[in-house]
């Protein structure tokens, strides 16, 4: 069994305000305009710092930093500063620094991206998602397409290390022509050297959730198509696909997602954040004054903790593993797990999966193959 340490560990932060929420959001955010920005970042600071004392990770240096949402382009400036300073600045980086904020066209700014990069960011992704402004509209997306259009031809964005692009597929009233429409002018902007692609999927707690009866949504057929399409489109374009939502030119790719496809520790702050430090998986609440009440009296907001044995070790590493080319490495599931991935009756069905063209084995990997990574999810069913 590998013998975990934490002096490398990547962070999460989740801002969970939004100036309007999506109609397919099940992240925890809120539009509460009375909701403290700066009391939380307060809080998040404090959390941070119990954290630390916690596990005793004062000798650990930050490898990746993620700030997600809600909205986290929404903070400004004044409050940025405040963030890096009482917040990020707890732990030293790493000298090779990934640090990825979420960006919405309708928030971003010039002036924004400044202290952005002032402050060590390396990496936006941009919340565009559709360029019709008819699907932006259903979906109670804030922007226009001409205002994401713009985000992605303003020269500022060359100066980040990365930019990275979100687009969605299989929405009501979505063509496969419309797929390919995003994709296209998305990736012949030049601008974006990273794409993810996801399929919308429906929680029952939102407003498609509640109406999916109603929703015009595409046939499973044509949800298929719309993402071998996507990946045709990407690759035309120089982009590899290293995870079944997630493509990137060489040198582009995410890694602080790596880092958790990988299981390398991380650390999640903020209401709803999720955390791993070997052996145990928590997260926190998702509630935006309970969390800072909580934090203020020094408990953790906690919400669930769990301690992942060897069994939840493997199953993670499959259904992760099965979602990227590079599949299952022989070696790190023994290094994860202590046992032999091919052994027994899983061996037999790897064998025939391979003969029926969904795995292969190569390089000491058990990999999908294109036709494999499509049915990811019902391998890691049979395998797991």
């Amino acid at each position: 069994m590998t013998v975990y340490n934490h002096s490398l560990i990547s962070l999460y932060v989740h801002f969970p305000f939004c100036g309007r929420r999506c109609r397919y959001c099940d992240f925890f955010s809120t539009e509460d305009g009375t909701a403290s920005i700066d009391g939380y970042i307060d809080a998040v600071a404090n959390e941070f710092r119990m954290v630390i004392e916690k596990n005793d990770l004062h000798a650990s240096r930050i490898a990746t930093i993620y700030c997600g949402g809600g909205t986290p382009s929404l903070l400004s400036p004044r409050r940025w500063y405040t963030f890096v300073d009482t917040v990020i600045k707890k732990l030293p980086f790493a000298p090779d620094l990934e640090w990825t904020i979420e960006c919405n066209p309708d928030s971003f700014t010039e002036e924004k991206a400044a202290v952005w990069l002032d402050t060590g960011v390396t990496r936006l992704t941009l919340g565009i998602q559709s360029l019709q402004d008819r699907l932006l509209r259903f979906l109670g997306r804030p922007h226009t397409a001409r205002q994401a259009l713009d985000l992605l031809e303003n020269p500022i964005l060359t100066t980040f290390n990365s930019v990275g692009a979100d687009i969605m597929y299989g929405l009501p009233g979505q063509t496969v022509k419309a797929v390919a429409q995003t994709a296209v002018r998305v990736l012949d902007s030049g601008t974006a050297k990273h794409l993810s692609a996801y399929e919308l999927t429906i929680a029952p707690d939102t407003p498609f959730g509640k109406h999916q009866r109603l929703l015009p949504l595409p046939s499973e057929e044509d949800r298929i198509t719309m993402h071998e399409t996507i990946r045709e489109i990407a690759e035309r374009h120089e982009f590899e696909q290293y995870e079944i939502s997630n493509y990137a030119r060489p040198g582009h790719r995410c890694r602080h997602n790596l880092r958790y496809w990988m299981h390398e520790p991380y650390v999640g702050l903020g209401a709803s954040s999720h955390s791993y430090l070997h052996p145990y998986r928590y997260a926190n609440i998702a509630d935006l004054r309970r969390y800072i009440l909580d934090i203020k009296s020094a408990r953790f907001p906690t919400a669930y903790t769990e301690r992942l044995g060897t069994e939840e070790l493997s199953r993670e590493a499959i259904l992760l593993g099965l979602r990227m080319p590079e599949g299952i490495g022989e070696d790190r599931y023994r290094r994860l797990t202590g046992r032999e991935f091919a052994d027994g009756d899983r061996g037999k069905l790897l064998e025939k999966l391979a003969q029926e063209g969904y795995m292969v084995h190569t390089g000491g990997a058990w990999r999908p193959t294109s036709k494999g990574i499509l049915i990811a999810d019902a391998l890691a069913g049979k395998l797991a």
